[in-house]
């Protein structure tokens, strides 16, 4: 599966680095598997990009995916596993009371140095926490995670920007990419890098979890934020790193 990355989901095809939806060469999740996953969704129900569910009230996604969005007119979709017919995971559609983006983000800036790719997301109403939906772990501040494999998920796009999008939730095992091995490439501490070759996230997995074990539990330790070209399958994804902006979703949330 793929992510939509440095452009803003979908919008653009062909840029050094693109924001991407969906994952490429992944493969179906169990249903429950990822019980944090959110899809953000449209009020016609259209998924345009991920999100991870931090509390029951509290999401965290990537500023891209809703510095074009009210509240009003996003929905979060949690529970879900299959888009089309809706049979498993009990899916449950939330209203949003407030949307909060990092106030370093330029909204519609297209550049991969952009250090502040991340979003908080207030639910109108507490979630009903169930066997298909249930909280992933915050890390603690500067945490590192480099060398460790890690699971991506989403609806992304199947084969590139744009293309053809996957039912069933989709999910990848990754690895964390050293700081050193990021910054080669131009980013930042406060981006993640994640590589598995023949694969990538794309557009649609913009906002989605990179999620890492610790001591048996899962935690959040990025937010899609952009892929390279098409969604090359020989570069890394990058992620907007969580242990980075930890201080900032404590203030925001209180979390």
């Amino acid at each position: 599966m793929m992510l939509s990355l440095i452009i803003l989901v979908g919008v653009f095809c062909c840029s050094a680095a693109s924001r991407l939806p969906y994952i490429v060469n992944g493969e179906d999740a169990q249903v429950g598997e990822f019980p944090w996953q959110a899809s953000l969704q449209t009020s016609t129900g259209f998924h345009f990009c991920g999100g991870s569910l931090v509390s029951d009230r509290w999401v965290v996604t990537a500023a891209h995916c809703v510095d074009t969005k009210s509240p009003r007119s996003l929905f979060v979709v949690l529970g879900q596993h299959d888009k089309q017919s809706k049979r498993f995971g009990s899916p449950k559609r939330y209203s949003v009371e407030k949307i909060i983006m990092h106030a370093d983000w330029l909204p519609y800036k297209r550049h991969s140095s952009t250090p502040t790719d991340i979003a908080v997301v207030k639910l109108a109403s507490p979630v009903e926490m169930n066997t298909n939906v249930k909280t992933i772990d915050l890390p603690e501040h500067n945490e590192h995670f480099y060398g460790q494999n890690c699971m991506i998920s989403g609806w992304g796009s199947l084969y590139y920007i744009n293309s053809q999008t996957p039912n069933v939730l989709q999910k990848l095992p990754v690895k964390v990419q050293s700081q050193r091995e990021c910054i080669a490439r131009g980013k930042g501490s406060y981006h993640t890098c994640v590589f598995k070759s023949g694969s990538s996230a794309c557009s649609g997995d913009s906002g989605g979890p990179l999620a890492c074990q610790k001591n048996g539990r899962w935690t959040l330790v990025g937010a899609a934020s952009y892929v390279y070209g098409s969604c090359s399958t020989s570069r890394p994804t990058v992620y907007s790193d969580v242990p980075y902006h930890r201080e900032w979703i404590r203030k925001q949330t209180g979390l």
